[in-house]
């Protein structure tokens, strides 16, 4: 980064006087403001494309702050209601997921269109596919399984009315388990599983590792159901 260009963001990303900001540098006031000199328009476009850039990024608030040299606070505010974070758990970690998800799932060729602050799912696949995105980050505790314990609360407002697929995501390892809503229980709120397995093929939810099609298959019942519907 120039020096032009650190003048320009402490003046206009921090808001620093022309003062403070030739202190910064060691040099006058009016040579900071000749340094910057009419950059209005060109500021402007550049704000707005680094603005872009942190709201697409799937970087931490934290790690973003540093890169930019701009406050947490003042990311969270461009990054602010335009996506969707995980209610009842780490919302940060919860939006980091999600953008992820999303990312992948462009990855593999599903369309998807993250949902805004305060929808009751996190993102729609394909138009119609409503998907609730989960995250751990660390086993659960227990005496009983020899290979570490995962686990996803889903909760009971979620559950069949505002989604039809879950993704739960194993973050370390970044790897992906597509589970349908019907694969569960009517009651069930929680999903527990243990990952990795000896054999990964016969667990209840090991079976859908990386099982993207299934989200395409839920299209597809879908509109199967409407057809037969009277």
């Amino acid at each position: 980064m120039s020096r032009r260009e650190k003048m320009m963001r402490l003046r206009f990303g921090e808001r620093m006087s022309l003062a403070e900001i030739g202190q910064e540098f060691g040099v006058s006031r009016e040579r900071v403001r000749q340094i910057i000199g009419n950059s209005g328009r060109v500021l402007s476009e550049a704000i707005r494309e680094r603005n872009e850039e942190i709201e697409n990024s799937i970087s931490t608030t934290p790690a973003l702050a540093k890169k930019y040299g701009l406050s947490e606070g003042h990311i969270s505010g461009i990054r602010s209601g335009k996506y969707h974070m995980i209610a009842g758990g780490n919302a940060r970690k919860g939006e980091i997921v999600e953008r992820h998800v999303s990312w992948v799932l462009s990855e593999n060729g599903i369309d998807n269109e993250l949902m805004p602050t305060g929808h009751p799912f996190d993102i729609l696949a394909l138009d119609e596919i409503r998907i609730d995105v989960k995250g751990a980050f660390t086993t659960s505790k227990t005496s009983n399984c020899v290979s570490p314990l995962w686990h996803f609360h889903m909760g009971k407002n979620r559950r069949g009315k505002y989604c039809d697929v879950f993704i739960c995501v194993i973050w370390d390892t970044k790897e992906y388990f597509i589970i349908p809503d019907s694969a569960l229980k009517r009651s069930q709120t929680d999903i527990y599983f243990c990952w990795p397995t000896k054999r990964p093929t016969m667990g209840k939810y090991q079976k859908y590792l990386n099982r993207w099609d299934l989200i395409t298959g839920a299209t597809n019942d879908k509109k199967q159901s409407e057809r037969i519907s009277p």
